[in-house]
Formats: structure tokens, C-alpha cells, sequence
């Protein structure tokens, strides 16, 4: 899946229009990466959907209600774990992303609980 969301700076606290690339890598990992434009020539950075990635809605009154249709991953950053604060176009897009990154983390759980199984 890919598309335009708005993503809050870590350092700074502004909001900016990325595009983001949900992707698989593996039976344990999906990559979030987000680039300046649609042709994908610059990425910004990425974040890795692990066992232990979580995505969750936000009311839109969140920060006093000045952001709607925001919603929060918490997955491995560049550099350490890291929260992620989006913004979607539309509450069907946010459902699309809130869903398909749900998606993720349930298919990667999966694939890990088969594989322990088959070792004991």
C-alpha cells in the first residue's frame, strides 16, 4: 500500500506531507518508508513493522483538535524504537492504513507462532 499522509516531526513538532510505502521484507519485518514525492527519488526515512509493532486510532480532538483523522504507530525507528504520529486525507484513508499496517503485524505474528510451534 502506499500514499499520501501527514507525519509529525520528532524533533519539531510540525506536520509534514510525506509518501509512504508499506512494504513486506521477510517473514518478520514489514518497512514503512516515506519519501518527499510519489516517484519515491528521496526517502526521509523508514520505520520497521516487527512482532512488537503496534497501530492505534486517535480522537480528533487529539492536540486540542487542530488534527483530524490522526492515528500512532509505535514500531523500530532508524535508530531505536519510536512513535509515529500520521494524519490521513480522509477517514477512509486513515481506515485503509489503520487496517493494512493492522494487517502486517498480524500476518508477521502469525508466521513467528507457526515457526515456534514447528521447533518444540
Amino acid at each position: 500500500m502506499e500514499g499520501w499522509l501527514e507525519k509529525q516531526g520528532t524533533m519539531f513538532k510540525s506536520w509534514k506531507r510525506r509518501w509512504f510505502v508499506l512494504y513486506p521484507d521477510g517473514d518478520d519485518t514489514m518497512f514503512f518508508r516515506y519519501y518527499t514525492g510519489e516517484d519515491k527519488m528521496t526517502e526521509k526515512g523508514f520505520f520497521k513493522i516487527k512482532i512488537d509493532s503496534t497501530v492505534s486510532s486517535l480522537d480528533d480532538d487529539y492536540g486540542g483538535g487542530n488534527r483530524k483523522r490522526v492515528f500512532v504507530l509505535q514500531a523500530e525507528g532508524n535508530k531505536n524504537k519510536a512513535v509515529l504520529l500520521l494524519s490521513a486525507e480522509s477517514e477512509e484513508q486513515k481506515t485503509e492504513w489503520l487496517e493494512a499496517i493492522q494487517k502486517g503485524i498480524d500476518v508477521i505474528r502469525e508466521r513467528i507462532e507457526a515457526a515456534w510451534q514447528e521447533e518444540s
